[in-house]
């Protein structure tokens, strides 16, 4: 007597989407047609809810790592970020020339109205 193979539990279309779309597997023209189907289908919008529920309780047990610099240089590479960040000398922000000359002259020009204000008359 041979024994038939045992099948997985047969899953819903919509399931298996719904659970790709919340994993990140798809790619961006499916999930442009996604997204304009979550706007129309309550049903769908649902069981994305209930999967992305399902897969954030098996994250609430999970201990952050920081993975090691030499694995986060090769992401950074790999995204066309070939430099550390913080290798390159900060920008200080400060505006040079006609922009500080501008600060400095609203600067005297409010002080010269206070000082009129300010000054006793005869």
């Amino acid at each position: 007597m041979t024994q038939a193979p045992i099948a997985p539990p047969a899953i819903d279309e919509d399931e298996a989407l719904a659970a790709e779309l919340v994993l990140g597997l798809l790619n961006e023209d499916e999930m442009q047609a996604i997204a304009d189907r979550l706007g129309e289908d309550a049903g769908f919008a649902q069981k994305v809810r209930d999967w992305q529920e399902r897969l954030a309780t098996l994250a609430g047990g999970l201990t952050p790592v920081m993975p090691p610099a030499r694995a986060r240089q090769r992401i950074r590479e790999k995204l066309g970020h070939s430099t550390p960040p913080l290798t390159d000398p900060p920008d200080t922000g400060r505006a040079g020339g006609w922009g500080s000359l501008l600060w400095l002259s609203l600067g005297l020009i409010a002080l010269a109205a206070l000082g009129m204000l300010l000054w006793p008359r005869a």
